[in-house]
């Protein structure tokens, strides 16, 4: 009996945000197939999906729910890993003297962003 209740409560967990992880490292891997072993992206591979976990269970505690823990999270991953792409694009343009491609401009914004898509996200049920 304890077994399907676990089941239960388990099998709508969101595994996207540990997709989300994975595709850098794989993409990455990938692209460099002909100057690195396949077997370098094991090590990177798992201490971002062990990362990710940990966030998850952490952020559930705090929020209550795996899925908006996920979708912060997962907001977060792709926040990360399209800073520094748009940070090579904006610090080119200026305007007037003003460049937009400043840390201390993109970093709050990048902040609220993620802030943004956690609001976004319908508090669950109940509530």
């Amino acid at each position: 009996m304890a077994k399907s209740s676990w089941f239960q409560k388990t099998r709508f967990l969101p595994l996207y945000p540990f997709f989300f992880i994975a595709y850098p490292v794989l993409a990455l891997v990938g692209i460099n197939i002909n100057e690195v072993e396949p077997n370098v992206l094991w090590r990177p591979l798992i201490v971002l999906l062990f990362s990710v976990l940990i966030l998850m269970v952490v952020f559930r505690f705090i929020l209550r729910d795996w899925h908006r823990a996920a979708v912060l999270i997962s907001v977060f991953i792709i926040l990360f890993f399209t800073y520094g792409h748009a940070y090579f694009y904006l610090k080119k343009i200026d305007i007037s003297g003003f460049i937009i491609g400043r840390h201390r401009q993109m970093l709050p914004v990048w902040l609220g962003m993620d802030a943004l898509g956690l609001e976004l996200v319908p508090a669950p049920h109940g509530r």
